[in-house]
C-alpha cells in the first residue's frame, strides 16, 4: 500500500510539472559548459536537435546513481533506431573524486555513448543551481564520504529547453514513454 502511495505521489508531481506554465519550466535548466570524460570541452548547445536526458550523480555512489544511469541506458536500448535522436548525460557532483579518468573508466561500464561531465567545484555548483539540484557531502568513517543529492532525470527537448523532470524511482518504462512523447512532439 505504501509503494502505491509513493508511485501516485510521483505521478502527481510528474503531471503537475508537465502541466506547469512554460515560464516556470524556463526557470530550470539552460546551457552550460563543462569538460567531458575524454577531457574535451563540452557545451550543451552541441546537442541541439536531440532529446537530452541529464542525471546528476557521482561515480562512487553505491546504488542510486548506477540504477538511474542503467534506467537511461535501458531507455536508449528500447528506443531502437530512434536512440540516435537522444543523448544521455551524466554530470558529476563530486569533482574532487570524479576526475576525467575516473569518469571515463566508470562510464565504460555502462555504454560508450553516455557523456560524462565534470568541472571545477564552482562550475559544477553553477550548473547544479541552474537545474535546481541540491547536493551535500556527508562524512563517513575516515576520509570516506557519500554525497546526498537529487536523483531526478531532467529531460530536455531538441531546442535545449527543459521538457520535464522524471522523479527518482520511476521505472525505465516511464522514462522511455516520456522520451518517446517528446520525440513525437518535436
Amino acid at each position: 500500500m505504501k509503494q502505491i502511495a509513493i508511485v501516485l505521489l510521483f505521478l502527481f508531481i510528474q503531471g503537475a510539472y508537465a502541466s506547469a506554465p512554460d515560464v516556470q519550466k524556463k526557470l530550470i535548466g539552460g546551457d552550460f559548459q563543462l569538460t567531458d570524460q575524454n577531457n574535451q570541452p563540452f557545451d550543451l548547445k552541441q546537442l541541439r536537435g536531440k532529446v537530452v536526458m541529464i542525471f546528476f550523480g557521482y561515480t562512487s555512489c553505491p546504488e542510486v546513481c548506477p540504477t538511474e544511469l542503467s534506467k537511461m541506458i535501458s531507455t536508449l536500448h528500447e528506443l531502437g533506431k530512434e536512440a540516435n535522436k537522444v543523448q544521455a548525460v551524466f554530470i558529476s557532483i563530486d569533482p574532487e573524486r570524479d576526475s576525467v579518468n575516473t569518469l571515463n573508466s566508470y562510464l565504460k561500464e555502462f555504454q560508450s555513448n553516455l557523456i560524462g561531465l565534470t568541472g571545477s567545484t564552482k562550475e559544477i555548483a553553477k550548473v547544479a543551481k541552474q537545474y535546481q539540484v541540491t547536493y551535500k557531502a556527508m562524512k563517513m568513517m575516515g576520509e570516506n564520504y557519500h554525497v546526498q543529492h537529487n536523483a531526478d532525470i531532467f529531460i530536455l527537448n531538441g531546442d535545449g529547453n527543459l521538457a520535464t523532470i522524471v522523479p527518482y524511482g520511476m521505472p525505465h518504462t516511464h522514462v522511455t514513454k516520456v522520451v518517446k512523447s517528446i520525440l513525437t512532439d518535436h
